[in-house]
């Protein structure tokens, strides 16, 4: 197999748009959606909390459709718009959120969001709480973004802003069994998961050019089905069988998986197959009979950085690694804190990262 020259950091090139004469710097939208039916995940109402978070503190990238109250939900324009938004996410895998401009207070007035007594809808492009580009209804030049139910004037505008996204929800019909992908499995009630994209994924993709997206699969749904006290036992296993389906849990043929499945988990797959993987966190701490604490048990193993996974290797074993500091005790149970563990982690994530962003065609024999 041929060999490849893994860089730590692939730096993004400066990108230019056109905004008349001026040139803008573009920006790449964080998310994307290619789970398509009846548009219902692609187009997601925000409340105020969940906008503020998006701008302030997750610093995502989006799109950002509002409508003005009753004054829009009771005008053609703004249900024309919404035709034109599930159009968009349906021909262009868009992931759009909505939001009710009169529902806005002192918190989100750094934003300037417009607040009108008419039905004029807008379009925002937020780069964190950073304004990219505003699109009015009651702009003439910019109305065939608002009318165009084919999406493509919209779709045209954008794209002098921002770039495709790198990172994309999924559902089960767009994991391949005929060609290579990296698909993160997570769940978005999950604390691990929303440090991992926060902390680790966001910011790489921010900085790195991606060559071919990320499939985010959100295992959410089916873990709170199988949860729920009047479940069937059919509902009860779904959970686990999907992760058994998908190889995150650990079995004699699949050495890439982690006890029973854990998320997240982020895997190259190569037609069907799991040809390499990480887990972010997930250790197992215990006591010994010295009172030092140690990892007993880890993905990140000596057995495990034997395998064959070129490309790819993880730079830090940590099974066996005696803690001296972050440890947590609770009833009884041992636990590494995320930012003491992160240290480590992060390191094994972005050799992931990098080694299938540069070498896609470079998976083990089959």
């Amino acid at each position: 197999m041929k060999k490849l020259l893994l860089l730590p950091l692939l730096v993004l090139p400066l990108l230019t748009g056109c905004d008349g004469n001026k040139e803008v710097e573009k920006c790449r939208l964080t998310f994307g959606s290619k789970m398509q039916e009846g548009n219902k995940d692609a187009i997601k109402e925000l409340s105020n909390s969940e906008l503020l978070v998006k701008t302030r503190d997750q610093q995502e990238v989006f799109l950002l459709a509002v409508y003005q109250d009753q004054y829009s939900e009771e005008c053609l324009c703004w249900k024309t718009y919404k035709e034109v938004l599930k159009t968009y996410c349906y021909k262009y895998w868009g992931l759009v959120y909505t939001y009710n401009a009169h529902n806005q207070d002192e918190t989100l007035s750094h934003l300037k969001i417009e607040k009108l007594n008419t039905s004029t809808p807008y379009l925002y492009i937020f780069n964190g709480e950073k304004l990219v580009k505003k699109f009015s209804h009651a702009n003439n030049k910019q109305r065939k973004i608002f009318e165009d139910t084919s999406a493509e004037e919209m779709r045209t505008q954008i794209c002098k802003y921002v770039d495709n996204p790198s990172l994309y929800y999924v559902d089960e019909e767009n994991i391949s069994n005929s060609e290579p992908q990296v698909v993160m499995f997570m769940r978005n009630g999950c604390s691990d998961c929303k440090y991992a994209l926060e902390e680790v994924i966001i910011p790489y993709i921010n900085y790195v050019y991606i060559w071919r997206p990320i499939f985010l699969f959100d295992m959410q749904k089916y873990y709170d089905l199988s949860k729920y006290p009047d479940a069937s036992e059919e509902e009860k296993a779904y959970y686990q069988n999907l992760k058994d389906k998908y190889g995150l849990s650990e079995a004699e043929d699949n050495p890439f998986g982690y006890q029973q499945g854990v998320v997240p988990t982020i895997q190259c797959r190569d037609y069907g197959k799991v040809r390499a993987a990480a887990v972010y966190f997930n250790d197992v701490v215990d006591k010994r009979e010295d009172g030092s604490y140690y990892i007993s048990d880890s993905y990140y193993s000596e057995e495990r950085k034997e395998i064959p996974t070129e490309p790819y290797t993880f730079p830090n074993v940590l099974k066996g690694m005696t803690l001296t500091e972050g440890v947590i005790e609770n009833n009884g149970k041992y636990y590494w804190s995320q930012e003491a563990a992160n240290k480590y982690h992060k390191e094994n994530f972005v050799a992931f990262l990098n080694a299938f962003n540069l070498g896609w065609n470079c998976l083990p024999e089959k």
